[in-house]
């Protein structure tokens, strides 16, 4: 049976061959090229990210080295509130209260606000009790908690955003401890040499410093991309174009600015960023200063990093969502 198996797998094949023939040409070039074009679409996106990558790093060496020059603070100091969004912080709370409370401001122009959303009345209570002796030594301090946790983080900072008459919001994430000198180097970049102030620059955004770079190999990852991202590209983002968007903590607002903007909203897991290109929107400049540098810790372990990942990565595709339209036309 072989020579007729094989004879019957010879005119097989020759009637596909027959089939295929009668397909003209353009066709299956066109088909060819546009299954070739779809298979490179990944590599063309990777390609053009690496483009970027390597033209921001460039534009740093020509425009991002430079330093932000600080202003002439005004001789009567503004109103300044330091926020501190803080939820079940066992392990940092007093750290960050005590070192926001010691930022040098004259103390009649300084408000902190402990907006604390624990659930722990072990926790509430210790806050409270570092609350209580740090505004015995002199600082206006007082803790706010609300009833429901509704908007999270953006809600805890809207609600106290309502409560002060500041005209400088300062922010810290309670795994950050902010140096004494931090509103004096930062105020002052809302103004210029003169002493005149600079009224369409809403943010000024310090570098963020690492606590535990050396801790493992998963901090010290962390620590290196930090540091490419703030120290090169948005240094160069910030001299290029005069935005860069909120990382959430080490940052001083124009509180006239986040209101003309609509305040803060929940919409997104990335509040911080979302509230960044509304104030674009609005008319306003956003600025980064990398020698203002803030200390804070890491995630140390990768079930805390890819949480943190996952909701940096679902917050910014919200964000995309709300804003693509406008940001493209």
């Amino acid at each position: 049976h072989a020579p007729s198996a094989l004879i019957n797998d010879t005119a097989w094949l020759a009637g596909n061959v027959s089939l295929l023939a009668s397909v003209s040409a353009p066709t299956a070039n066109v088909a060819t090229m546009a299954l070739a074009i779809i298979c490179h679409i990944p590599l063309g996106l990777i390609l053009f990210f690496l483009l970027l990558g390597a033209l921001e790093r460039f534009g740093f060496l020509c425009l991002g080295r430079k330093f932000v020059a600080e202003g002439a603070l005004p001789e009567v100091r503004p109103l300044v509130c330091v926020q501190l969004a803080m939820y079940n912080e066992y392990a940092v709370a007093e750290r960050i209260i005590t070192a926001a409370c010691a930022m040098r401001w004259p103390r009649e122009q300084l408000e902190v606000q402990v907006l604390d959303d624990s659930t722990d009345p072990v926790l509430r209570a210790m806050i409270d009790e570092v609350v209580e002796r740090e505004r015995e030594s002199g600082t206006n301090v007082h803790v706010m908690r609300r009833e429901e946790r509704s908007g999270y983080k953006a809600g805890a900072l809207e609600a106290g955003r309502k409560q002060t008459d500041a005209r400088f919001l300062v922010l810290f994430d309670a795994d950050f401890i902010p140096s004494a000198d931090f509103i004096e180097r930062t105020v002052s970049r809302f103004y210029d040499e003169t002493g005149d102030e600079r009224t369409t620059l809403a943010l000024v955004q310090a570098q963020w410093g690492h606590l535990n770079p050396a801790s493992s190999m998963l901090t010290a990852h962390q620590s290196l991309w930090i540091d490419d991202h703030h120290t090169l590209q948005m240094s160069f983002r910030s001299a290029a174009w005069g935005f860069i968007n909120f990382t959430g903590t080490a940052g001083t607002w124009r509180a006239e600015a986040i209101e003309r903007a609509g305040g803060w909203s929940a919409k997104s897991l990335v509040e911080d960023c979302e509230l960044s290109f509304r104030v674009l929107f609005s008319g306003y400049t956003t600025s980064f200063v990398r020698d203002v540098v803030q200390q804070s810790e890491n995630p140390d372990t990768w079930t805390a990093y890819k949480a943190q990942q996952k909701r940096w990565t679902q917050g910014w595709v919200q964000l995309m969502r709300l804003h693509m339209t406008t940001l493209l036309f």
